[in-house]
């Protein structure tokens, strides 16, 4: 079997060893990713490839809310910049470091799953008394270690609460996001 990095590689021999739901599984999954890599390959506004971003990852992952947060620099506060499922009240949110899933993902720069998350101290109550999110998940922005923002999924219901896979596949539309941000930066000091 060929091993990379302590995981199975995902070639077509070994995608016929895995069971057929996992197999489909990962097929979903490679799709997906080269449907986000062909759109960051064009030349889109970023807002509308953080929304592809972010549409596509509440699908995959079953989520009903989901949102990109981005990190501004001068005020070290997180914007939303694209999302799905929340009205367009979302946009005058604005998170610090520590406030929200988003404001943990900032402070910490590591994802997080929150199980109850309206029983969670950082919850957003803003946010809870719009819409009703009972688990949720999110993942750090990252480019060459910088911090960039934050992707963030939620369900309305309980069951499922997201896992440590979850955790991982969010990973792969994060990192996404990060380079679409960071795509749009180049493009601007390019310009400059």
């Amino acid at each position: 079997m060929n091993r990379m990095g302590g995981s199975m590689t995902l070639d077509a021999p070994n995608l016929a060893l895995l069971p057929s739901a996992e197999a489909a599984r990962h097929v979903q999954t490679l799709d997906m990713l080269r449907a986000i890599s062909a759109a960051l390959a064009s030349d889109g506004d970023v807002t509308v490839l953080l929304r592809h971003v972010v549409e596509r990852a509440a699908a995959f992952m079953e989520a009903d809310h989901g949102a990109v947060w981005v990190w501004d620099e001068a005020t070290s506060r997180l914007h939303p910049r694209a999302w799905v499922g929340f009205g367009d009240w979302i946009r005058t949110l604005v998170r610090s470091p520590g406030d929200g899933l988003a404001g943990l993902i900032a402070r910490d720069r590591k994802g997080q799953r929150i199980a109850d998350y309206p029983a969670h101290p950082a919850a957003c109550r803003e946010m809870l008394r719009r819409v009703a999110i009972r688990t949720a998940v999110g993942q750090p922005l990252l480019f060459q270690g910088r911090f960039l923002g934050a992707v963030i999924l939620g369900r309305s219901r309980a069951q499922p609460a997201f896992t440590e896979s979850d955790l991982a596949t969010l990973d792969l539309f994060a990192a996404a996001a990060a380079c679409a941000i960071e795509k749009a930066a180049l493009y601007g000091r390019l310009l400059a």
